[in-house]
């Protein structure tokens, strides 16, 4: 029962059974674009300045009761897990927007300003979606340091894997792999190395291979599943 015993979790270079409270609120500021940031940042100014506008409070106390619901729990294991919270982000800009800026021209500007810094950061982040964090958090090449799992890593880039396993020659690949697909049907022979699904990869390779790679997930190379005795 994962209500009791947890769920193996990783959260900035630490492994926990149990996770953090802050975990999915890190994860928001992680994976979030800026300006969806900004909008939570000036929703929360906007409700703390006039408490009795609904139109921030109600979005503002449902984002934060959905996250306290969620962050309770011992099963912390990606963004994916609060995605009900974003509709609540389009409420709070458009209150944001109405209250904040007095003139129509001021907020068609503010709009166009933070809807368009969004669309350049998932244009930016075209076609590996999954593995977006945003520049204050490195970007995605710092991403594996901050979250794994279905943050970042669930296998998606097995297929581009292959086509540069062909285009270099297919060299021997001992292999960690963190995702659900037999790599023999995409033409990978790979030596097994700390897998921790039910994938059998039985080759092995040659004793003194002309080329050898050593390929690792993310997920693995973090020990998320895979106790540091094995």
């Amino acid at each position: 029962d994962v209500s009791s015993r947890g769920h193996p979790t990783f959260l900035v270079g630490e492994v926990s059974q149990k996770g953090w409270w802050w975990y999915y609120l890190a994860a928001f500021m992680f994976k979030s674009t800026l300006p969806e940031i900004a909008v939570v940042a000036a929703g929360c100014w906007l409700g703390w300045k006039r408490r009795d506008l609904l139109e921030a409070a109600l979005p503002l106390t449902m984002f934060a009761v959905y996250g306290a619901v969620t962050s309770w729990g011992n099963k912390q294991i990606g963004l994916r897990y609060i995605l009900p919270v974003y509709p609540m982000l389009a409420l709070l800009a458009a209150a944001v927007a109405r209250h904040m800026f007095k003139t129509r021209a001021g907020r068609r500007l503010a709009v166009l300003f933070l809807g368009g810094l969004h669309l350049v950061s998932a244009a930016a982040a075209a076609p590996r979606f999954l593995s977006y964090f945003n520049p204050a958090a490195g970007g995605p090449s710092n991403g594996y340091r901050l979250l794994v799992d279905s943050n970042l890593d669930w296998g998606q880039d097995l297929r581009e894997f292959a086509r540069l396993h062909r285009e270099q020659g297919r060299p021997e690949v001992i292999l960690s792999y963190f995702g659900g697909h037999a790599v023999e049907y995409l033409g990978i022979k790979a030596q097994h190395l700390r897998t921790h699904n039910n994938i059998q990869l039985r080759w092995r390779n040659s004793q003194n291979p002309d080329k050898e790679w050593l390929v690792v997930s993310a997920t693995n190379l973090q020990g998320v599943y895979i106790p540091p005795e094995t």
